[in-house]
């Protein structure tokens, strides 16, 4: 039986949807407060896990998914999803 994550077939916490939204915010806050992704990332992996009640391993894949989206590892699906929400 292969585990996927709720975000597809990469086995993601996110959706395409949601890490074009992680992106977007972390770009938007990092300006607002002049932090880096990374910093504000750590941020939105605490609120998320707060909010979200996530468990250890839930919260060790969100804090790794989170901090590759702000990497930029996630720039060629999210332009994806922009380009479809284009047409």
């Amino acid at each position: 039986m292969v585990l996927r994550g709720r975000g597809g077939k990469h086995g993601d916490i996110f959706w395409d949807n949601e890490s074009y939204a992680i992106k977007h915010y972390l770009k938007m806050f990092s300006e607002l407060a002049s932090a880096t992704l990374k910093q504000v990332a750590d941020w939105f992996v605490w609120l998320a896990s707060t909010l979200g009640k996530f468990n250890v391993n839930e919260l060790r894949r969100a804090d790794h998914e989170v901090h590759d989206i702000a990497d930029g590892r996630y720039d060629g699906r999210i332009q994806k999803f922009q380009q479809g929400l284009t047409r």
